[in-house]
């Protein structure tokens, strides 16, 4: 987030898609807890983000939309948070 930052343009928008807290019950299995939200499962690295997370990483941008989801990819349940923030002029 700091090249997030540094690189994104006074009113440029940064947008995308996290896999959330709530997609936890998909790994729980497996799932090595490395730290808080932070897992290795499967041989792969997941980081799952809850509401407050984007408060924490976005202060001081502009929130245009936030909006949990659940939706299927690959053929599997998936839960996460897509987004768009906006840097201030």
């Amino acid at each position: 987030l700091a090249q997030i930052r540094r690189i994104l343009k006074p009113g440029g928008h940064f947008i995308g898609s996290v896999n959330a807290t709530e997609a936890y019950v998909y790994i729980q299995d497996t799932a090595v807890t490395l730290e808080e939200n932070f897992y290795l499962t499967d041989g792969r690295y997941i980081r799952l983000f809850d509401r407050a997370a984007f408060d924490r990483f976005f202060k001081g941008f502009e929130k245009v939309l936030l909006e949990f989801t659940h939706t299927v990819r690959f053929k599997k349940p998936k839960d996460q948070w897509e987004f768009i923030y906006r840097r201030p002029v």
